[in-house]
């Protein structure tokens, strides 16, 4: 189902508590926000952050185009996205079974150097580490655990951390297209 720009997508795991991650229009592009979900009660883990729109890279994916699919067994949602002349594709996979979401993307670029990253604003939740490569917070009687994969993750802050590619794949040097890869995932544990 593609997604229009009015409407706001979720995919969530869990029951009595939920980990969703809500995706909404904001200028030219989705935003999405990371929440924990108890009953009535709502605790905003991490949202992205757009830190500069003029700036060369954007400090999250672009995304303009959302589509969600129902598979067997979870829920993802697709992105698209363009900026200058670089091309960003994500998804954000949903595993009920595995209490977990697993998000990855790409960005296919004209040059091995870029400054590509997803930056997140942590939130007043109670924030319980912060570690090399992983996050982990206390939600009520559960712990969200957040873990770069063949990502490097950076605190920029206390309230502020970055996820980017390790490498490119592809062109590393001089000349020539690269695909940057990077990606995350949540995992609920109740």
């Amino acid at each position: 189902m593609l997604v229009s720009n009015d409407s706001v997508v979720q995919i969530r795991i869990g029951n009595t508590i939920q980990l969703r991650v809500c995706f909404h229009w904001h200028d030219d592009r989705f935003r999405h926000e990371w929440l924990v979900v108890c009953g009535e009660s709502k605790y905003q883990l991490m949202s992205g952050e757009l830190v500069d729109r003029d700036a060369a890279w954007p400090s999250e994916p672009p995304l303009q185009d959302l589509t969600l699919e129902h598979r067997d067994d979870h829920d993802v949602v697709l992105g698209l996205g363009q900026a200058g002349s670089a091309h960003w594709s994500s998804s954000f996979a949903a595993f009920p079974s595995k209490s977990q979401i697993v998000i990855e993307h790409a960005c296919r670029v004209a040059s091995a150097d870029s400054e590509l990253r997803s930056r997140y604003r942590l939130h007043s939740t109670e924030l319980l580490t912060i570690g090399m490569h992983n996050l982990a917070w206390r939600v009520e009687s559960a712990t969200c655990r957040f873990e770069a994969m063949h990502s490097k993750m950076t605190v920029v802050d206390q309230r502020c951390i970055e996820i980017s590619p390790r490498k490119a794949q592809g062109a590393s040097t001089g000349r020539g297209n690269a695909t940057h890869l990077w990606g995350f995932r949540m995992i609920l544990d109740c």
